[in-house]
C-alpha cells in the first residue's frame, strides 16, 4: 500500500536494517563521535526506550545529560548517533509491540527519510545542530521508541488532554460556543490522540494525505479503546483561513462535516508567526491587518470519527 509521502520505491525492513548498521559503522570508523559518548550511547537507548513521558518534546534525564555533554559542537553527531540506533531496532520493537502490519508502512518511510537526512548532513564535530532541527528531531524520537504514530500527514501521540483553564478562558469570551464545544464532548477532557505537524513529514500534507491519517487514526481509536478521539491546535483550524488561503480551508471543513467540535483562543503574537511561515500572501494580509491569526483546538469525538467515512474504511 503506498500514501503520500511513502514512495513505491522504498527501502524494506532489511534494506533498512542494513543502511542503519552502515552508518553506525560509518560514524564509528570516522571518528566523528567520542569513544566515550559510543559507549554510553546502549545505556542512552535504554532510558530512552524505557522512559514513561508525556508527549513527544520530553526526554529521560539520562539521555537529556548524555545529548548535552561535551561541546555544542557534537550536538548532531550524538544526536544522529542516537537516531541511528533506534533505527536499527525499529523493526523488532513493531514485531512484539500490538501495532498491526498495516500500520508499519509509515514507520518504514519515517526512519527511511531520517537516514537519509543523516547521509545528507553527516555529523562531525564541525558540524552545526541547526536549531529549528531541534522540533521535528524529537518528534522523530518519540516516533522511533512508539510513542507516537506517524500517520500520513501528521504525527500523532497518545495521551493529550483539553485543559480545563482553556474551558473556563472560553466561557468569559465566547459562553455559548464554549458550552456547545462542552456538550459536544460530554465532559470528556482526556486522554485523546493528539495530531501534531511535522516538518520532516510535509510530503504528506494534502487533502488525501489527510484523509489517510483519518483512516490510520480510526485504526487506533479501535486499538485504544479507551481514547475518546483526536484532537489538535492550531492555527489552520482558523474559520477566518478560508480567506486568505483557500486551498487549506480542508483542515477545518472536513472533519467539522464530520462531527468535529472546534475551541477558539484569542490571536495571538505565536499564531501570527506560525501562520505566516513559507506563505507571503498569509504574511501581507497579517502586516495590512486583514488577518489575525489565532490557535484553535479541535475535538473530534470518537463515536464520531468513527461513524464517518474514514472510519468505516478503517
Amino acid at each position: 500500500m503506498n500514501h503520500p509521502g511513502v514512495g513505491p520505491q522504498a527501502m524494506d525492513w532489511t534494506a533498512l536494517a542494513e543502511a542503519a548498521a552502515a552508518h553506525r559503522e560509518a560514524v564509528t570508523m570516522s571518528g566523528a563521535i567520542e569513544p566515550a559518548a559510543l559507549q554510553g550511547l546502549s545505556a542512552v537507548v535504554d532510558a530512552v526506550l524505557s522512559a514513561d513521558v508525556p508527549g513527544y518534546r520530553a526526554l529521560p534525564t539520562a539521555a537529556q545529560t548524555w545529548l548535552e555533554e561535551g561541546p555544542s559542537a557534537w550536538a548532531r553527531t550524538r544526536r544522529w548517533a542516537l537516531s541511528g540506533a533506534l533505527i536499527a531496532g525499529l523493526h523488532e520493537r513493531l514485531r512484539v509491540s500490538n501495532f498491526p502490519p498495516s500500520l508499519w508502512d509509515e514507520w518504514l518511510a519515517l526512519a527511511r527519510r531520517a537516514l537519509e537526512r543523516m547521509q545528507r548532513h553527516p555529523a562531525g564535530p564541525d558540524q552545526a545542530w541547526p536549531s529549528e532541527w531541534e522540533d521535528p528531531w524529537r518528534k522523530d524520537l518519540a516516533a522511533l521508541c512508539l510513542r507516537a504514530v506517524p500517520c500520513v500527514s501528521h504525527l500523532v501521540v497518545p495521551g493529550a488532554g483539553v485543559p480545563r483553564s482553556w474551558l473556563l478562558r472560553g466561557v468569559v469570551r465566547q459562553p455559548l460556543l464554549t458550552w456547545r464545544f462542552w456538550g459536544g464532548i460530554q465532559g470528556r477532557l482526556a486522554p485523546y490522540l493528539e495530531n501534531h505537524v511535522h516538518l520532516w513529514m510535509l510530503g504528506g500534507f494534502s487533502p488525501e494525505g489527510r484523509e489517510a491519517c483519518f483512516r490510520r487514526v480510526a485504526q487506533l481509536l479501535r486499538l485504544w479503546p479507551q481514547a475518546r478521539g483526536l484532537m489538535g491546535t492550531s492555527w489552520y483550524y482558523d474559520q477566518a483561513l478560508a480567506a486568505v488561503s483557500p486551498k487549506l480551508a480542508y483542515l477545518r471543513q472536513v472533519p467539522q462535516a464530520h462531527g468535529a467540535l472546534f475551541l477558539e483562543h484569542p490571536p495571538s503574537a505565536q499564531a501570527a508567526h506560525d501562520a505566516a511561515q513559507r506563505a507571503p500572501a498569509r504574511r501581507a494580509a497579517i502586516e495590512r491587518g486583514a488577518y489575525r491569526p489565532r490557535a484553535v483546538t479541535m475535538v473530534w469525538p470518537r463515536e464520531r470519527l468513527l461513524a464517518s467515512p474514514w472510519g468505516a474504511a478503517a
